[in-house]
């Protein structure tokens, strides 16, 4: 089975994004930290399930998919 490995940007960038949720809605940041805790901790059973966070197209233009 493989495991998730957070890259330190990723993580860092994650932690920026809850405390800031935070300091205006405190309910919320934990839902959202929850929902992504529980998304994070299937990929290793199921690792398609989610479409690519980033995909290339075009050459260097690029567009984001949501994960859930």
């Amino acid at each position: 089975m493989q495991h998730v490995v957070w890259l330190e940007t990723a993580s860092r960038d994650l932690d920026e994004i809850l405390g800031y949720l935070e300091v205006r809605n405190v309910l919320a940041a934990l839902n959202l930290q929850e929902s992504i805790e529980y998304a994070v901790s299937q990929l290793p059973f199921h690792p398609y399930l989610y479409r690519l966070g980033r995909v290339q197209v075009l050459g260097n233009w690029s567009y984001t998919r949501t994960i859930w």
